[in-house]
């Protein structure tokens, strides 16, 4: 298997089937390619919904839970069974445009060694840790191997891209922002976090309906400044 592709959700059957939907129309779903959709407390009709998908095409499979689990342990759950030498985590919010996005998340992969994470949405943290946003990623194998899973202690979600981003950094890979440009970080110098990339992201649209998301921002984001000695 050349592709995992591994979309977690809460509810938001109408964003999740949009996604899925467009997933479908952008990505060749060949026999190196599998859609994982973790639904975690879902009782909207979403498993109902992936079950309908699965049945019609072998590349798509579900993980239910029956509880709400929070993005990290979902993400977990879809890492622990995918088996492609590269993973792509898929926010459920998040809408593919054209079907060369796997190519653009791939192509650092082909000409840096290193390379161990690209995604269109790159923030600079210090002038040597720099932190993705999880909303659209490739994480090859090999970091998986080597540094494990994202920090469950993020619970909901929060910080845990930008902790595991770090984690990655710090065990000797690169990373690399999409769409890609040798001479200049298109993001930052275009004042966007998804740059170029051919996908639309709605944002927050799961976690809004969290109640107690404030708080755990607020924790969460305690949790990473203390950790990596970062500005408040």
């Amino acid at each position: 298997m050349k592709y995992s592709i591994i979309i977690p959700s809460y509810n938001r059957k109408d964003l999740l089937e949009a996604c899925i939907n467009a997933v479908i129309e952008n990505t060749y779903l060949t026999e190196n390619i599998e859609l994982i959709i973790v639904c975690n407390g879902c009782k909207d009709g979403s498993v109902e919904l992936v079950k309908h998908y699965s049945n019609t095409n072998k590349c798509i499979k579900i993980i239910s839970w029956p509880e709400p689990l929070g993005f990290v342990k979902a993400v977990n759950l879809g890492l622990i069974v995918s088996s492609g030498e590269f993973v792509i985590l898929l926010n459920n919010d998040c809408f593919l445009l054209n079907k060369n996005w796997i190519e653009i998340l791939e192509y650092p992969f082909t000409i840096h060694p290193k390379a161990g994470i690209t995604g269109p949405a790159l923030q600079r943290f210090t002038d040597k840790l720099q932190g993705f946003i999880f909303f659209c990623v490739m994480i090859k194998r090999n970091v998986i191997h080597t540094i494990g899973y994202l920090d469950e202690t993020f619970e909901i979600g929060h910080g845990e891209d930008a902790d595991y981003t770090f984690k990655a950094i710090n065990a000797g890979y690169e990373m690399y922002q999409v769409p890609y440009n040798t001479e200049t970080n298109f993001a930052a110098n275009h004042d966007m976090i998804s740059g170029a990339f051919p996908a639309y992201h709605k944002s927050f649209q799961t976690r809004m309906n969290i109640a107690n998301i404030s708080e755990v921002i607020k924790k969460n984001s305690a949790i990473l400044r203390e950790r990596y000695n970062l500005a408040s």
